[in-house]
């Protein structure tokens, strides 16, 4: 349902986005514009939303998926400290 809403806007630049934007008319203009926005802020939250996530992946999935990894490696090489092992394991 579409309602008719009254927007004061600099007449210049909604002349000047309607050119770049590649519509035809000032009411597109602004739908598309509006439609961005609402985009761009749900992929903010989705970013930061994984951002506030400690570990968004399950633990150790990397050493699963990939046992030859810097992460494995990394993991290994800790568990060793302090413990004498070959140089073939290291």
């Amino acid at each position: 349902m579409q309602r008719r809403q009254e927007v004061d806007a600099d007449p210049y630049l909604l002349e000047e986005a309607t050119k770049v934007a590649g519509e035809d008319s000032p009411s597109a203009v602004v739908d598309k514009a509006l439609s961005e926005l609402v985009r761009i802020a749900r992929l903010k939250r989705g970013i930061q939303a994984m951002k506030d996530t400690s570990d968004m992946f399950w633990p150790n999935y990397l050493e699963e998926l990939r046992p030859n990894s810097w992460a494995a490696y990394e993991k290994r090489k800790a568990s060793y400290e302090g413990r004498e092992v070959s140089e073939e394991w290291r």
